[in-house]
C-alpha cells in the first residue's frame, strides 16, 4: 500500500493532538504527585498528636503540593492561549509571546530526549499582522526534529530579532551529534511558508550554531492568508 504525504490540514491536526497528548501527560503528573502528597499530609494529620512530626516538615509537604498546582496552573494557562490562537487566521500578535507559547509546550518533548529548549526573545519587536496558528505549527515543525540530532545534555536556543519590516527566528544548537546535516529541520510544507509569507533561506553551520533560519512577512490586511 502506497503511503501518501499528509496535507497541511492533516499535519496541524496531527500537531495539535500531540500538544494536548503532552500537556494531559504533564496535568496527570502534577496530579499524581499532588494526590501522594495530600495523602502524605493525610497520614501525618492522623497521628497522635505526641508523634506528630515537625513544623518544618509539614511546611516542606504543603509547599510541595502549591508548586504542583502552579505548575499546572502555568501550564494550564499556555495551553488556552495557544487554543485561542485558532480563533482568527489573522491578526495582529507579539511575535516573541506566540514563540514563547508554543516553546513552552514543546519542552516536555525536549526534556523527554533530555535536552534543553531555550529562547531569546529579542526586546522591542513590533506587533507582527499573520497566523499566529500556523507561525506556532511550523516553530514546532521545526524544532522537534533538531532533538533527534542532539546528545544528552543538548539545547536548542531559538532567538527573535528585527530584520527590517521583517522578523528573523533563529535556530540555534548546542551539542550536535557528529554526522548531523547541516540544515536539522525537515522541509517545512511548502503551503505552510507561503500561507504564512514566510522563507526559509539555507543555512551554512556557524560558529553561533545556527542550523535554521525562518524570515515572517507581514501579511496585508485585506490577504485572506
Amino acid at each position: 500500500m502506497s503511503m501518501t504525504k499528509p496535507n497541511l490540514h492533516d499535519a496541524r491536526l496531527a500537531f495539535v493532538g500531540l500538544i494536548i497528548a503532552g500537556v494531559s501527560h504533564e496535568f496527570k503528573n502534577h496530579l499524581s504527585v499532588t494526590k501522594e502528597l495530600s495523602g502524605l499530609l493525610d497520614d501525618l494529620l492522623a497521628m497522635e498528636k505526641d508523634a506528630l512530626p515537625g513544623r518544618e516538615r509539614l511546611a516542606k509537604i504543603t509547599a510541595g503540593i502549591g508548586e504542583r498546582v502552579a505548575a499546572a496552573a502555568e501550564m494550564a494557562s499556555h495551553l488556552g492561549r495557544f487554543a485561542h490562537r485558532m480563533d482568527f487566521p489573522l491578526s495582529s500578535f507579539s511575535v516573541n509571546e506566540v514563540v514563547g507559547e508554543i516553546l513552552f509546550l514543546a519542552r516536555r518533548f525536549a526534556r523527554l530526549k533530555n535536552v534543553a529548549l531555550e529562547f531569546d526573545p529579542a526586546p522591542g519587536l513590533p506587533p507582527l499582522h499573520s497566523n499566529p496558528s500556523l507561525l506556532q505549527f511550523v516553530v514546532f515543525s521545526a524544532v522537534m526534529p533538531m532533538f533527534d540530532h542532539l546528545e544528552k545534555q543538548g539545547a536548542v536556543r531559538v532567538a527573535t530579532a528585527a530584520a527590517g519590516d521583517r522578523v528573523r527566528i533563529a535556530f540555534h544548537c548546542e551539542k550536535i551529534k557528529a554526522g548531523a546535516p547541516a540544515d536539522l529541520s525537515p522541509p517545512i510544507p511548502p503551503e505552510a511558508l507561503q500561507a504564512l509569507h514566510a522563507e526559509r533561506p539555507p543555512v551554512e553551520p556557524d560558529k553561533d550554531g545556527i542550523r535554521a533560519v525562518l524570515l515572517l512577512s507581514p501579511i496585508p490586511p485585506e490577504s485572506g492568508g
